[in-house]
């Protein structure tokens, strides 16, 4: 176990919460905005509106706007606590193989707005392009599944 603040997670929960991370950090930058973060939570289905504010808000514990990893990691314990890291996992391959016709470990950016858009009929058309720009890290025009 791995001991941060107030969280106790396994070493491979840290690390997929790192590359979730990392993943929509692609600068490098050491934070993540509170749009970003919003997306996330928004996509997750676990809030919308001022409960959406509200838990990127308190997930800010030193208040400067930003989310850097340790809030970042204890916002994702607490929803990996309550469908537990396997179930997400597994969701998230599922929906990949759903949308992976032909197998190769790839969904095309127009195919991954498509998803994204079922999942959460709300998000425009500027906040798709942000997320499948986040997934699509290589600019190949495709999303690859690095589980």
């Amino acid at each position: 176990m791995i001991r941060t603040r107030d969280t106790d997670l396994t070493t491979d929960q840290v690390q997929v919460i790192r590359h979730t991370f990392n993943t929509f950090d692609p600068q490098h930058k050491s934070y993540l905005p509170y749009d970003t973060v919003a997306y996330m939570v928004r996509i997750m289905r676990v809030a919308t509106g001022k409960d959406l504010q509200s838990i990127v808000a308190n997930a800010d514990t030193n208040g400067d706007h930003r989310i850097q990893f340790d809030e970042f990691l204890v916002l994702a314990e607490r929803f990996l606590t309550e469908e537990g890291p396997e179930v997400v996992a597994q969701d998230l391959l599922q929906a990949f193989d759903t949308y992976d016709t032909d197998s190769d470990g790839m969904i095309n950016d127009a195919d991954m707005k498509d998803i994204l858009r079922a999942m959460d009929n709300e998000l425009t058309a500027d906040e798709l392009d942000h997320l499948v720009d986040h997934f699509d890290k290589d600019g190949s025009g495709s999303v690859h599944f690095d589980g």
